[in-house]
């Protein structure tokens, strides 16, 4: 906990690279290790690399997310702080509509926003239906990203009804 703790720090106390390496080695920390995963959210990494992705579009912040979303704690705490928005509006800066291809730095940023996007909704239903409201966006990722596809083909996502006693 203490090295995850050390990198928050980093990241808010750095700007530019200091802050990137900070993001890429809690990436690496919780990349494979399921208990580094749930206390990144424990000591609030989970904000910090939002609003770190919202900034900059850093990439390794963007991977540490990708993999903190392994945990489903986490993916469903990221999408309420509006990872999968950050994450759209990433991926619309960086393949604009009707581009058939990317190099580079975008292609590198297109590449990690729609994994972490994948990975945020395989654990968490309500981020697939964030996803799927994004129809620009998945229709960019599949032309740019070598057929990509964030939501599985041929899944539904399941729309929730409420029924309220008395009025069904």
């Amino acid at each position: 906990m203490e090295a995850l703790s050390r990198r928050l720090d980093l990241m808010d106390e750095s700007e530019g690279d200091g802050s990137r390496e900070a993001a890429s080695a809690i990436r690496e920390l919780v990349c494979a290790n399921a208990k580094n995963r749930s206390m990144a959210r424990t000591v609030g990494i989970i904000p910090k690399l939002c609003e770190r992705i919202r900034m900059t579009h850093c990439v390794d912040a963007i991977g540490a997310l990708r993999n903190l979303a392994a945990n489903t704690h986490n993916a469903a705490a990221a999408g309420e702080l509006g990872a999968i928005e950050i994450l759209v509006d990433v991926i619309r800066a960086h393949a604009r509509e009707g581009t058939a291809s990317l190099e580079g730095d975008d292609k590198r940023v297109v590449f990690a926003a729609a994994s972490a996007m994948r990975s945020l909704c395989l654990n968490d239903v309500t981020n697939a239906r964030r996803v799927s409201r994004a129809t620009d966006v998945l229709a960019r990722v599949t032309a740019v990203c070598d057929g990509m596809e964030i939501l599985e083909v041929g899944v539904q996502v399941p729309v929730v009804h409420v029924v309220i006693a008395g009025n069904h």
